[in-house]
């Protein structure tokens, strides 16, 4: 009986401490999202400044102001920041898959990954 009783104080305390690991890495994964946000933020400006770089050194292109090496660097500036964009959005995803993993939760399509009728029924 006694051994009976320290197997669930056990039980117990190794739920209580999965469920605390759980929540902090629940809450780690947040602010990564929210840090990865302002760099997506970050990044669609710099796409966006790059595009006007880009775009105002076309016309001195053909105005014969601008040789075709110049003009390639500003075109190989706006392929890296597209790129840095794209990868940003990536590690965002990613980032939410993590917290959809951990929660259990889709937060894309704000619902849960396993119906609560089954939560409810494995008990």
């Amino acid at each position: 009986m006694r051994a009976e009783k320290v197997a669930q104080n056990i039980n117990r305390l190794d739920f209580h401490e999965d469920k605390v690991d759980i929540e902090l890495n629940i809450r780690q994964v947040w602010r990564n999202l929210e840090n990865l946000r302002t760099q997506i933020k970050i990044a669609e400006q710099n796409v966006t400044n790059a595009q006007l770089t880009y775009d105002l050194n076309l016309t001195r292109y053909r105005e014969g102001d601008l040789t075709g090496m110049e003009m390639s660097q500003f075109q190989t500036q706006l392929s890296n920041k597209k790129i840095s964009y794209t990868q940003a959005l990536i590690n965002y995803k990613i980032e939410l898959l993590n917290l959809k993993i951990l929660s259990l939760y889709d937060f894309e399509k704000n619902t849960p990954i396993v119906p609560m009728e089954d939560l409810i029924s494995e008990k």
